[in-house]
């Protein structure tokens, strides 16, 4: 849901912009778009790795593997 979120990032800030007496205090600022990109960014990798790792041929080993890569991430 975040990537689908920064995607549409033009789209929320305009909605935010429209209904800004609504909101309030709930408007995402730059601050929060760049905090929302630097998590996306963080999470990439076990995004990838759940997918690499999942399904009928995957094995303890490269489950292993993949671990030891997303420790070297932390």
């Amino acid at each position: 849901m975040l990537v689908v979120l920064l995607n549409l990032r033009l789209i929320v800030e305009k909605y935010c912009q429209d209904y800004e007496d609504e909101l309030k205090d709930n408007i995402l600022t730059s601050k929060d778009w760049k905090k929302l990109y630097t998590i996306k960014d963080f999470f990439a990798p076990f995004s990838r790795a759940t997918l690499f790792t999942e399904g009928d041929f995957s094995s303890l080993d490269s489950t292993l593997f993949i671990m030891d890569i997303l420790i070297r991430h932390l």
